[in-house]
C-alpha cells in the first residue's frame, strides 16, 4: 500500500496466488467507462454534483497515491474516474482501484520523466472533470471559491505543455493549499 490510505491494502496472497485484500463497503466508482457518446472520456452522473471540499480531498488524496507509485516506479496506467471508488455515507473517502494496466518503469531512464508526464496529464483531466462536478454543487462560498480556484491552478499546471512537474514537486508546490481542506472528514 506503500502507506498511503488511498490505496486498497493488500494483506497478502494465498497458496494459488490470489490476493487478500480489504473489504470495501458502501463504496461507489466515482464515474462510469466511457460510453459510445463520450468516445475517451468517463460519463458522469448529472444529478452528482460533488461538494467543493470533497473535490479537494479527493485530488489530493490521488495526488498522494500518484506521488507514491511514481517515486517508487509504478505506474498506474489507466487513470480515470471510472477506476475510483468512493465513499460518501459516513465519512468521505476515495480509493484508487484497476491496476491491471500498471507497470514498473525506471524513473532514470530516458523515458521515466515522459512516463510520469503523461500520467501528470491524466490526473490534470481527472482534476478538470471534478472541479466541473464541484461546480455543479451551485455553493458559491468563500471556501467553495476558493476550491474552484485551486483545482483550476491544479488542473492548469498539469496540462500546461511547457511544464515538466513530477507528482512529488507538483505535491510540494501544493502541499499547504491542500491541507487546508483536509478538516471536512
Amino acid at each position: 500500500t506503500l502507506g498511503c490510505e488511498c490505496l486498497i491494502k493488500v494483506f497478502g496472497e494465498t497458496v494459488k496466488g490470489s490476493l487478500v485484500m480489504e473489504l470495501l463497503t458502501n463504496i461507489v466508482t466515482f464515474a462510469d467507462p466511457p460510453s459510445l457518446d463520450s468516445c475517451s472520456r468517463d460519463v458522469y452522473k448529472p444529478e452528482a454534483p460533488m461538494k467543493p471540499k470533497e473535490a479537494v480531498y479527493m485530488v489530493s488524496k490521488l495526488l498522494d497515491a500518484l506521488e507514491k507509485l511514481h517515486s517508487n516506479g509504478v505506474c498506474h496506467g489507466d487513470f480515470y474516474g471510472h477506476n475510483i471508488l468512493v465513499k460518501s455515507e459516513g465519512s468521505f473517502s476515495v480509493k484508487l482501484t484497476d491496476f491491471g494496466a500498471a507497470f514498473l518503469y525506471d524513473k532514470s531512464s530516458q523515458y521515466g520523466r515522459l512516463i510520469e508526464r503523461i500520467e501528470m496529464r491524466a490526473f490534470g483531466h481527472l482534476v478538470d472533470e471534478v472541479n466541473i462536478l464541484a461546480q455543479r454543487s451551485g455553493l458559491d462560498d468563500t471556501e467553495s471559491i476558493s476550491a474552484h480556484q485551486l483545482l483550476s491552478e491544479i488542473g492548469e499546471i498539469c496540462a500546461s505543455a511547457t511544464t515538466e512537474v513530477s507528482f512529488a514537486q507538483l505535491q510540494n508546490k501544493l502541499g499547504g493549499k491542500l491541507s487546508t481542506f483536509h478538516n471536512f472528514k
